[in-house]
Protein backbone atom coordinates (compact mmCIF):
# COMPACT_ATOMS: atom_id res chain seq x y z
CA UNK A 1 0.00 0.00 0.00
CA UNK A 2 1.46 3.22 -1.14
CA UNK A 3 1.71 6.49 1.33
CA UNK A 4 -0.14 9.06 0.30
CA UNK A 5 1.38 12.41 0.90
CA UNK A 6 2.49 15.72 -0.98
CA UNK A 7 4.23 14.90 -3.86
CA UNK A 8 8.12 16.51 -4.15
CA UNK A 9 8.20 18.76 -6.22
CA UNK A 10 11.62 19.67 -8.14
CA UNK A 11 13.34 22.85 -6.63
CA UNK A 12 14.35 25.19 -9.04
CA UNK A 13 17.56 27.26 -8.92
CA UNK A 14 17.68 30.48 -8.06
CA UNK A 15 18.90 33.49 -10.35
CA UNK A 16 21.46 35.34 -8.61
CA UNK A 17 21.47 38.95 -10.21
CA UNK A 18 24.68 40.56 -10.75
CA UNK A 19 24.26 42.83 -8.28
CA UNK A 20 24.18 40.07 -5.40
CA UNK A 21 27.12 38.64 -6.97
CA UNK A 22 29.08 41.18 -6.34
CA UNK A 23 28.30 42.42 -2.66
CA UNK A 24 29.05 42.18 0.80
CA UNK A 25 31.34 38.89 1.91
CA UNK A 26 31.57 37.78 -2.54
CA UNK A 27 33.44 40.57 -3.09
CA UNK A 28 36.02 40.92 -0.12
CA UNK A 29 36.42 37.43 -0.96
CA UNK A 30 37.27 38.12 -4.75
CA UNK A 31 39.25 41.11 -4.08
CA UNK A 32 41.26 38.91 -1.12
CA UNK A 33 41.48 36.40 -4.07
CA UNK A 34 43.08 38.95 -6.32
CA UNK A 35 45.45 39.92 -3.62
CA UNK A 36 46.69 36.89 -2.96
CA UNK A 37 47.04 36.35 -6.69
CA UNK A 38 49.18 39.50 -7.05
CA UNK A 39 51.58 38.67 -4.73
CA UNK A 40 52.01 34.81 -5.61
CA UNK A 41 52.84 36.05 -9.11
CA UNK A 42 55.22 39.21 -7.01
CA UNK A 43 56.61 36.61 -5.40
CA UNK A 44 58.01 34.15 -8.23
CA UNK A 45 58.69 36.64 -10.52
CA UNK A 46 61.06 37.78 -7.91
CA UNK A 47 62.28 34.23 -7.09
CA UNK A 48 62.92 33.54 -10.50
CA UNK A 49 64.82 36.85 -10.95
CA UNK A 50 67.20 35.60 -7.90
CA UNK A 51 65.89 37.64 -5.07
CA UNK A 52 66.52 41.30 -4.23
CA UNK A 53 70.31 42.55 -4.68
CA UNK A 54 71.41 44.12 -0.99
CA UNK A 55 74.34 46.38 -1.34
CA UNK A 56 77.38 46.25 0.87
CA UNK A 57 76.85 48.36 3.79
CA UNK A 58 80.54 47.82 5.29
CA UNK A 59 82.40 51.01 5.95
CA UNK A 60 85.58 51.64 7.32
CA UNK A 61 85.98 53.44 10.47
CA UNK A 62 88.03 55.87 10.02
CA UNK A 63 91.30 55.90 12.54
CA UNK A 64 89.58 58.90 14.96
CA UNK A 65 86.74 56.42 15.90
CA UNK A 66 88.34 53.56 16.40
CA UNK A 67 87.95 51.67 19.60
CA UNK A 68 91.49 51.45 20.54
CA UNK A 69 91.92 55.03 20.78
CA UNK A 70 88.46 55.32 22.98
CA UNK A 71 89.81 52.31 25.50
CA UNK A 72 93.35 54.52 25.53
CA UNK A 73 91.67 57.13 26.44
CA UNK A 74 91.94 58.54 30.57
CA UNK A 75 88.51 60.06 30.28
CA UNK A 76 86.79 56.73 28.95
CA UNK A 77 86.09 56.10 33.58
CA UNK A 78 84.05 59.10 34.33
CA UNK A 79 80.67 59.30 34.71
CA UNK A 80 79.58 62.76 34.14
CA UNK A 81 75.85 64.09 34.05
CA UNK A 82 75.41 67.57 32.51
CA UNK A 83 73.08 69.99 33.87
CA UNK A 84 71.51 72.95 32.28
CA UNK A 85 71.46 76.06 34.07
CA UNK A 86 71.43 79.18 32.33
CA UNK A 87 68.13 78.76 30.12
CA UNK A 88 69.17 78.24 27.01
CA UNK A 89 67.25 75.34 25.36
CA UNK A 90 69.97 72.74 24.02
CA UNK A 91 72.56 73.72 25.01
CA UNK A 92 73.37 70.84 27.42
CA UNK A 93 72.93 68.57 24.16
CA UNK A 94 75.49 70.67 22.56
CA UNK A 95 78.26 70.48 25.87
CA UNK A 96 77.27 66.46 25.86
CA UNK A 97 78.28 66.01 22.33
CA UNK A 98 81.56 67.62 23.25
CA UNK A 99 82.23 65.92 26.10
CA UNK A 100 81.51 62.65 24.15
CA UNK A 101 83.80 63.36 21.26
CA UNK A 102 86.07 63.76 23.97
CA UNK A 103 85.77 60.12 25.14
CA UNK A 104 83.92 61.03 28.24
CA UNK A 105 80.69 59.39 28.98
CA UNK A 106 77.84 61.36 29.28
CA UNK A 107 74.93 59.32 31.39
CA UNK A 108 72.47 61.81 31.93
CA UNK A 109 71.74 65.72 30.29
CA UNK A 110 68.86 67.50 31.83
CA UNK A 111 67.90 71.14 33.51
CA UNK A 112 69.28 72.16 36.67
CA UNK A 113 67.49 73.32 39.61
CA UNK A 114 67.52 76.96 38.59
CA UNK A 115 68.89 78.98 35.75
CA UNK A 116 70.10 81.39 37.42
CA UNK A 117 73.96 80.03 36.93
CA UNK A 118 76.58 82.88 36.49
CA UNK A 119 79.58 80.64 36.23
CA UNK A 120 80.25 77.28 34.90
CA UNK A 121 81.18 74.86 37.66
CA UNK A 122 82.36 71.33 37.95
CA UNK A 123 81.52 69.32 40.53
CA UNK A 124 83.11 66.21 41.87
CA UNK A 125 80.28 63.74 43.55
CA UNK A 126 82.63 60.52 44.07
CA UNK A 127 86.45 60.18 44.99
CA UNK A 128 89.26 61.02 43.03
CA UNK A 129 89.81 65.19 42.02
CA UNK A 130 91.91 63.95 39.29
CA UNK A 131 88.47 63.08 37.56
CA UNK A 132 87.15 66.93 38.36
CA UNK A 133 90.48 68.25 37.15
CA UNK A 134 90.30 66.27 33.73
CA UNK A 135 86.53 67.50 33.08
CA UNK A 136 87.78 71.06 34.36
CA UNK A 137 90.90 70.76 32.01
CA UNK A 138 88.14 69.94 28.79
CA UNK A 139 86.14 73.12 29.53
CA UNK A 140 89.60 75.24 30.05
CA UNK A 141 88.41 76.03 33.52
CA UNK A 142 91.30 76.59 36.07
CA UNK A 143 91.37 73.74 38.48
CA UNK A 144 92.37 76.03 41.29
CA UNK A 145 89.44 78.05 41.03
CA UNK A 146 87.08 76.60 44.44
CA UNK A 147 84.69 78.92 42.45
CA UNK A 148 84.31 76.85 39.36
CA UNK A 149 85.88 73.21 40.98
CA UNK A 150 83.59 72.09 43.64
CA UNK A 151 84.34 68.77 46.18
CA UNK A 152 80.32 67.73 46.31
CA UNK A 153 79.78 64.58 47.13
CA UNK A 154 76.68 62.81 46.73
CA UNK A 155 76.48 58.64 47.21
CA UNK A 156 72.94 58.87 45.60
CA UNK A 157 74.23 60.39 42.04
CA UNK A 158 75.37 57.62 39.91
CA UNK A 159 77.66 60.07 38.63
CA UNK A 160 81.24 60.55 39.05
CA UNK A 161 81.58 64.67 37.79
CA UNK A 162 78.24 67.24 37.41
CA UNK A 163 78.64 69.70 34.57
CA UNK A 164 76.24 72.73 35.45
CA UNK A 165 76.24 75.04 32.73
CA UNK A 166 76.47 79.08 33.69
CA UNK A 167 75.44 81.61 31.58
CA UNK A 168 79.45 82.46 31.09
CA UNK A 169 78.94 79.49 28.02
CA UNK A 170 80.22 81.62 25.97
CA UNK A 171 83.44 82.10 27.25
CA UNK A 172 84.58 78.30 27.42
CA UNK A 173 85.96 78.28 24.50
CA UNK A 174 86.61 74.79 23.76
CA UNK A 175 83.12 74.28 23.30
CA UNK A 176 82.51 77.12 21.09
CA UNK A 177 85.51 75.53 18.84
CA UNK A 178 83.70 72.47 18.94
CA UNK A 179 80.37 73.79 18.03
CA UNK A 180 82.18 76.17 15.62
CA UNK A 181 83.18 72.49 13.84
CA UNK A 182 79.53 71.23 13.67
CA UNK A 183 77.46 71.61 10.20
Amino acid sequence: MAVKGRRKKPRRKSKISKNQFLSGHNFTIILLGFTSMAFLASVLDRHSRGGLNIPNFRQEVPVALSFKQYDDSLLRNIEVEVLNGCGISGLAQQFTDYLRDKHVDVVRTENADNFNYDKTIVILRRDGFEKAEQVARLLDLSTRDSLRVIVKPDASLLTDITVVIGSDYLDISPVQRFLAMQP
